[in-house]
This record gives C-alpha cells, sequence and structure tokens, in this order.
C-alpha cells in the first residue's frame, strides 16, 4: 500500500475508534490546507455576447432586467456614419 493511503486508512480508522484528535492531527500533518487562490475568469466579448444571447438579454449581474444593446447601422442595412 502507498504511503498516501496508509494514512488515509490510519486516519479513517482513528475515526472509527472514536479519535478524532488523532485522526484531524495525521490529516492536518500529511494533508495541510493550501489556499490556492482565486484567478477568476476572462471572458472575450464574444464569449460575454454569446452568454447573453443565450440567457436571452437579462443581465444577470446588475438589477437583472432586460437589457438592450446598442444597435449597428451595419446590422439593419444602414451605412454607418
Amino acid at each position: 500500500m502507498n504511503h498516501a493511503a496508509n494514512i488515509i486508512q490510519k486516519a479513517c480508522a482513528a475515526l472509527q475508534q472514536g479519535d478524532q484528535d488523532t485522526s484531524r492531527a495525521l490529516i492536518q500533518e500529511h494533508y495541510p490546507f493550501r489556499n490556492l487562490g482565486n484567478s477568476g475568469r476572462s471572458y472575450s466579448p464574444t464569449v460575454c455576447t454569446q452568454i447573453f444571447i443565450h440567457d436571452g438579454f437579462i443581465d444577470r449581474y446588475s438589477v437583472g432586467g432586460a437589457a438592450c444593446l446598442p444597435r449597428r447601422p451595419e446590422a439593419s442595412g444602414e451605412s454607418p456614419t
């Protein structure tokens, strides 16, 4: 049995015997918590628009109401000025 599985087995055995302190100590010693932080998300304007269309033009991150995109003249057949 490998080392990691052995530690988990010992921690589980301690829990089965009602010894939470020993189990906690084993886990904290061999598997310490490491906060990885939040790297955040980054979306391109194209992906944002696709999500916006999929959601039915509802802006769920502000007031939750319907939002309007600015009209593009070339989309309606008009020439841009």
